[in-house]
């Protein structure tokens, strides 16, 4: 859970932490309902903690351009995410097979 992540953090003095996205251990993502989203932000804030960077496991190695544009889609979404967080990192590959 975030909350022990960030006490975690904050124990150990660190300037900031890595959220995951999809995954098994989805913290943060798209899907996450915006009041959830508000109540994250605000955490990291009020402990001094950077979001540095959301990870969201967006695949680009699928062939064929209906998955691929899918996947495009999610990353953009993933990046916008980042912006609303004020994460400055999206530590996904994008490699294109057209």
């Amino acid at each position: 859970e975030v909350e022990s992540i960030v006490a975690l953090a904050v124990s150990q003095g660190m300037y900031g932490v890595e959220m995951r996205g999809k995954g098994p251990q989805d913290m943060l993502s798209p899907e996450t309902p915006a009041a959830r989203r508000s109540e994250m932000k605000r955490l990291f804030a009020d402990n001094g903690l950077a979001m540095v960077g959301i990870t969201g496991f967006v695949k680009f190695c699928e062939l064929g351009r209906p998955r691929i544009e899918a996947n495009l889609d999610t990353l953009e979404r993933y990046a916008a995410l980042c912006a609303e967080m004020g994460a400055g990192y999206l530590p996904d590959l994008c490699i294109v097979l057209w």
